[in-house]
């Protein structure tokens, strides 16, 4: 399985928008991610983590505050034809729950842990299932 296969459509905002209205944006597209700058000049990624851990534990005016100070730079990203193996250890070397997808430098797409996890998943119980319906000997009594 590859990146491209998985991935999903990214949205971007310009870098001096404000942390609140970056916010409605996620909180309407039901988003945990946005890709700060444009897919040919991407600045950064921030994320509902952000929100958290440098706006309000920090006590950060989200109305005041431009999106361009806290969001992360520079962005890890993968290639869409790289296989999802790779994706998942940079994922998790890096500790984070996001992987922009790039083609020819421009970002084409967003990949998460959680697609990750929902279609490797959705490809184990398919194999299995189709292990299980050619497999000659499962009526054997007593082998499943």
């Amino acid at each position: 399985m590859l990146v491209k296969d998985i991935y999903h459509k990214p949205t971007f905002v310009d870098s001096n928008m404000t942390i609140e209205a970056v916010a409605e944006i996620m909180a309407f597209k039901d988003i945990g991610s946005i890709i700060v700058g444009t897919a040919d000049k991407p600045e950064g990624i921030f994320s509902e983590r952000d929100i958290l851990k440098k706006i309000v534990s920090k006590g950060v005016s989200p109305k005041q505050a431009k999106v361009a100070e806290y969001m992360s730079s520079p962005i890890i990203t993968i290639d869409a034809d790289k296989p999802v193996t790779e994706a998942m250890k940079i994922i998790t070397e890096h500790h984070i729950k996001r992987l922009p997808v790039v083609f020819d430098g421009k970002i084409l797409g967003m990949l998460t842990a959680r697609s990750i996890m929902e279609n490797v998943g959705r490809s184990i119980i398919n194999e299995k299932v189709s292990f299980n319906e050619t497999d000659s000997r499962k009526d054997t009594p007593g082998f499943w």
